[in-house]
C-alpha cells in the first residue's frame, strides 16, 4: 500500500508543478488577455492559481511524508502526518471545492462570466 501512496503523490505533485510551470513560463495568451493577467498581484489574484499551488504543495508534502514512513522515524512521521491531515481538512480540501462549485455554477448560469466566446 505504501508503494501505491508514494506513486500518487508523486504523480500528483508532479501534474501541479508542471500545470504551475506551464502557466507561468509557456503559456502565451492574446494581448487583451495578457494585460490583464500581468495586472495586479499576476496570477496571485486568481483563487484558481492559488488552489493550484496549495495543491502542488499538499501533494509534495505527502510524498515526503510518505518517505519518512518508509524510513521508520517515527516521530517525525507523526507530527509530519498531522500537519498533513491539517492542511488538507482545513485549506485545500476547502479550498479545491470551492473553486471548481463556483467555476461550474457560473459556468451553468452565464458561460460568458468564465470564458468569452470571442476567445
Amino acid at each position: 500500500m505504501s508503494a501505491v501512496k508514494i506513486a500518487f503523490h508523486s504523480i500528483l505533485a508532479v501534474h501541479y508543478i508542471y500545470g504551475i510551470g506551464f502557466y507561468l513560463l509557456r503559456l502565451n495568451p492574446p494581448p487583451e488577455i495578457e494585460a490583464l493577467r500581468s495586472s495586479y498581484g499576476g496570477p496571485f489574484k486568481y483563487l484558481t492559481f492559488i488552489d493550484m499551488l496549495l495543491q502542488a504543495f499538499y501533494f509534495t508534502f505527502a510524498f515526503f511524508t510518505d518517505l519518512c514512513e518508509i524510513r521508520g522515524k517515527r516521530n517525525i512521521t507523526k507530527k509530519m502526518k498531522k500537519t498533513r491531515d491539517f492542511l488538507f481538512a482545513t485549506l485545500v480540501f476547502s479550498v479545491g471545492v470551492f473553486v471548481s462549485v463556483m467555476f461550474w455554477s457560473l459556468w451553468a448560469i452565464n458561460r460568458e462570466l468564465i470564458f468569452p466566446k470571442i476567445f
